[in-house]
């Protein structure tokens, strides 16, 4: 007869039943890099949008037809530096971090201060979001082999009228932060130009991801992560992800 002291120990589950403890399961978090980590002194503003794009294959049957401009998108971490009614401040992806003498050596706040974006934000003095990739040492593998990290502007959050700039107005407001000399961003690298025309020639979603694939601009030995395609008439701005970039990930 077989021994019934297998079953001793066994406990009735019931759906909905938290079983973390009975099977052991513990989430693991990876660590923050050391470059990245800094004191917050609170979560990321709601009076701004957090960085993010939808995939291609998501959005496909809604991209309105017309001109894009496609952008590198680049392996980094996001970062966002704002001035809301005469404050500054400088965000990690999803935490507003403090501006102290603390946290002087993050990456993000250390970065902001180097291109002078605080001096550049209160002079211009309007409610507005810079939204940037901090890329470099201690970052993601540092892909790139840049020896500082720096920070590539990929678009202008307008804070009043809640909604993202067109590419030439985002252009038009880095020059005016820029005029007088004292003040130069690096701008996330352009690709090329895309058109989404179904009556002329409507491209596939296989036909955009190959656009996707290419070397990186910062390093042309690097695969490029992939391309941000947005719109040159309106807010509209999807992404592709490189399959090259993808497999050489997995190995």
């Amino acid at each position: 007869m077989e021994s019934l002291d297998r079953y001793q120990n066994l406990v009735e589950i019931v759906e909905g039943q938290d079983v973390t403890d009975y099977l052991g399961v513990v989430k693991w978090d990876p660590p923050v890099p050391a470059e990245l980590a800094g004191q917050a002194r609170g979560s990321f503003p709601s009076f701004i949008r957090k960085t993010d794009q939808e995939r291609v294959q998501n959005c496909y049957n809604e991209i309105p037809s017309g001109s894009y401009v496609m952008e590198e998108k680049l392996e980094g971490s996001s970062c966002t530096i704002y001035f809301y009614n005469g404050v500054y401040g400088v965000c990690s992806r999803n935490l507003d971090l403090e501006i102290e003498e603390y946290n002087k050596d993050n990456a993000f706040i250390k970065s902001a201060s180097r291109y002078g974006f605080d001096g550049a934000l209160k002079h211009f003095g309007k409610n507005i979001a810079i939204q940037a990739e901090l890329v470099g040492p201690g970052i993601q593998g540092n892909i790139y082999k840049l020896h500082e990290p720096k920070l590539f502007v990929f678009d202008v959050f307008d804070i009043d009228k809640q909604e993202y700039l067109t590419p030439a107005e985002r252009t038009e407001v880095l020059n005016k932060l820029e005029s007088g000399g004292l003040f130069k961003f690096d701008r996330v690298p352009v690709v090329g130009n895309f058109v989404m025309n179904p009556s002329v020639f409507c491209p596939t979603t296989e036909d955009i991801l190959s656009l996707a694939e290419g070397k990186s601009e910062l390093n042309m030995i690097q695969e490029r992560e992939g391309v941000v395609f947005k719109s040159l008439a309106g807010r509209f701005s999807f992404k592709a992800i490189s399959n090259v970039y993808l497999l050489k990930q997995k190995d």
